[in-house]
């Protein structure tokens, strides 16, 4: 299989293009951060000069919906227990928020890699019985403490923003029996 990249460069016919992107693939060889800097290219070029109209037009407020679409469609697909729908679906949630750091780094508000990098902190923080000196005994202590530190840290934010904690943040847990991973 072509990588995107070299597909979208060439100048091949649309329908060849559209054929080779929408047949089923193995698990690629390449390695992820690769194809991750792969993704991040072709969003910054989709949103170029020279790129596609529709998605240069978009801008927060108008892909917000989409946001929410796709993540619905990829909760429908793990109760169908589609394997091969999930990995589509979560791709599309990918994309989403690909779309909306490309859109914030060209407004200069932040880029993909604070997006990493809020989340690996928060997945450190939010784990100490993994990444520091912490004991779980079992799941549900995981989730107390996981609603805990959170708390705290809503806390910690609206102080230093100068507003009160947003009441009834957290999810409604017969809902959600995980701890919320974002």
């Amino acid at each position: 299989m072509r990588r995107a990249s070299q597909a979208s460069g060439g100048n091949s016919s649309d329908e060849g293009q559209a054929g080779e992107a929408s047949r089923p693939s193995v698990e690629s060889q390449i390695p992820v951060g690769a194809l991750f800097e792969e993704l991040l290219g072709i969003m910054e070029r989709l949103r170029s000069d020279g790129g596609c109209p529709w998605d240069r037009e978009q801008n927060h407020m108008t892909i917000r919906a989409s946001l929410l679409e796709e993540a619905r469609e990829a909760v429908e697909a793990i109760e169908r227990g589609d394997d091969s729908a999930l990995a589509e679906e979560l791709g599309d949630v990918l994309l989403q928020v690909l779309f909306h750091s490309q859109i914030a780094k060209e407004e200069r508000e932040f880029d993909v890699r604070r997006v990493l990098d809020e989340l690996r902190r928060k997945l450190i923080r939010r784990h100490p019985h993994v990444f520091g000196g912490a004991r779980a005994g079992d799941a549900s202590e995981v989730l107390r403490r996981w609603r805990r530190i959170k708390a705290m840290e809503k806390r910690r934010a609206a102080r230093s923003a100068g507003k009160p904690a947003r009441p009834g943040a957290e999810p409604k847990q017969h809902l959600r029996t995980h701890p919320r991973r974002a």
